[in-house]
Parts: C-alpha cells; sequence; structure tokens
C-alpha cells in the first residue's frame, strides 16, 4: 500500500536585512498579508531558523496553497492554463517592527511567488535598491531604521525635514554619499525625523585637508574627516493616502530627488558638508527658525 503524498506551498517567502547590524532580521517583527481586495483578512507570517517569513492560509490561495509545488505547478501558475491557479493575486504586505528598531512599511506582491521573493527585482526598482552591506543576499528587502534606535561606533546623519517650511516631509528617502558612493540611506518617519546610519567611510581627509586613504592610516580619530554629500528624494502623499498608513517601500525608493535648503536668505542648495568622526551631524537650513531642513517640493 502506498502511501499518499500530500504538499504544501508557501505563497510567499520573504527576507529582510537590517543594514546597521549587516543581517537578517529573524526576531520582533510583526509581518503580515492579506488581499488588497480584502484588507479584513489578514494573517501573520511565520520565520524559520534560516531568517525567512513564511505566509501560509492566505484567504483566496486555497488552491494555489494546495498544489503540488513542482515544476508543472509553477508552469500552470505562469501561464494561466489551470483555471484553478489562475489569476494570481496582488496582495499588500505590511511589516511593522515590535522592537521600534525599523519603521513600518507595506510591500505590494502578488501571489505565488516561486522561491523567495526577489527584492527589488520583483517591485521594478533599480539594483541600488538593494540592501548597501555587502555580505547582505540577493533579494533581501532593506528595512528603513527608526530615527530612535540606539548608535554605537558607527557614522549618523540626523535631520527634521519640512515641506517648504510647512508640513513635515514623512517617508522621505534621504541618501548619503561618500567619494559619490552610496554609503547609507534612512526613510523619515511621520514628524519627518530621519537617521541615516552607517559605517564610516573607507577614505578620508585629515585636519589639514589632505587625503589619508582608511582610518588605519596614522591620523588620529580627532582628526579624521569625511567629505559628504546628501540627496533628499520626496514626493507629496497620492491621492487617497490614508493618516498613520504605513508608506509603500516601493514608493519611497521611486520618489524624485528634491532639493533641500542649506540656508534660507540668500536661498542655497545643501550639496556637501563635513562629517566628523564619533559627531552626529544634525543638517539644518541656516535661517529656518524651527532648526528642521527646508526641502522644497517638485513641481
Amino acid at each position: 500500500m502506498t502511501a499518499d503524498v500530500m504538499t504544501r506551498v508557501a505563497p510567499l517567502g520573504l527576507r529582510f536585512w537590517d543594514d546597521v547590524n549587516r543581517d537578517l532580521v529573524r526576531d520582533g517583527l510583526a509581518v503580515s498579508a492579506w488581499p488588497e481586495s480584502l484588507p479584513s483578512r489578514p494573517r501573520s507570517a511565520s520565520v524559520n531558523a534560516s531568517g525567512v517569513w513564511a505566509l501560509h492560509d492566505l484567504a483566496l490561495m486555497a488552491a494555489f496553497e494546495r498544489g503540488a509545488g513542482d515544476a508543472r505547478y509553477w508552469e500552470a501558475v505562469a501561464s494561466g492554463a489551470d483555471p484553478a491557479l489562475s489569476p494570481r493575486r496582488p496582495f499588500v504586505v505590511e511589516v511593522r517592527d515590535t522592537a521600534r528598531r525599523f519603521l513600518p512599511v507595506r510591500l505590494r506582491v502578488t501571489l505565488p511567488v516561486r522561491g523567495l521573493y526577489d527584492w527589488p527585482a520583483a517591485a521594478g526598482l533599480a539594483a541600488e535598491a538593494r540592501a548597501l552591506s555587502a555580505g547582505a543576499p540577493p533579494g533581501v528587502i532593506p528595512l528603513p531604521v527608526a530615527p530612535s534606535r540606539p548608535v554605537r561606533a558607527l557614522a549618523v546623519v540626523r535631520a527634521e525635514l519640512a515641506v517648504d517650511g510647512d508640513e513635515p516631509a514623512a517617508s522621505a528617502l534621504v541618501e548619503v554619499f561618500a567619494s559619490g558612493r552610496l554609503v547609507g540611506r534612512g526613510m523619515s518617519d511621520e514628524r519627518g525625523r530621519v537617521a541615516v546610519i552607517f559605517p564610516y567611510p573607507d577614505t578620508l581627509v585629515v585636519s589639514s585637508g589632505s587625503p589619508l586613504g582608511s582610518p588605519s592610516a596614522g591620523a588620529s580619530p580627532s582628526e579624521w574627516r569625511w567629505n559628504i554629500e546628501v540627496v533628499v528624494r520626496y514626493a507629496p502623499p497620492a491621492a487617497g493616502a490614508r493618516r498613520g498608513d504605513a508608506p509603500e517601500l516601493a514608493a519611497v525608493f521611486a520618489q524624485p530627488p528634491t532639493t533641500a535648503l542649506l540656508r534660507l536668505s540668500p536661498e542655497e542648495p545643501l550639496r556637501d558638508f563635513e562629517l566628523r568622526h564619533r559627531d552626529e551631524q544634525v543638517l539644518r537650513t541656516e535661517g529656518a527658525s524651527d532648526g528642521r531642513l527646508w526641502i522644497r517640493t517638485v513641481i
């Protein structure tokens, strides 16, 4: 007698990356998903020892989850030849951190997904949206750091962003470059506060202004300096966006560059600044009484 073999397909498997600790996020997250058409029916993900967050028992996905999961199954999903496995379903995935290390975000994913979800490729983004750490596995989702996160032995650039000196610039993307290389990025919270946390760059200058190479090249830490450039990306909230909803991560990365102001009178854009070892750099617009960094909206 031959025993029946039952298979179960997980419609989605995700991996999240922490660019501060340079490791997969294996705990502390509340990951849930629901069909775009049925937000009242969320399901929570579970995580395994490998740091993969898997979703099962999703609404509208019963037929997909009962499939064999073999090559023929995935061919049927891709082609739509089997009515039971067609069409694929658009879902919303929400990620919140119970430990408050990261800001909440959402993803829009069409299920089922074969293998691990490959972000940013599946989101239609350029490779620059990948995790910044050299050792990050391909396809991981970089979670934006909360501005209140404690920092030790890393560089920090902070700001509180305001749109034309008025509303907080929530969900703006701030990118930090050293010698033309992207070394850090952060997303602002609902109050416009952002912290970009990253390892100190390799190439630096001493207080005399001469290039030195790496921090181990002989100068004392009090002399270490880095010439840093910053780019702020921002777009106003989409029509119908509800206050308090987590932003869609792909939309955050797709925002256009805007102008951050170094000073108000005469108006001058912020281009670069000097970062010193162990000094948190707080960016502000000179002449702004509120101490915030003003950005101009793109028209």
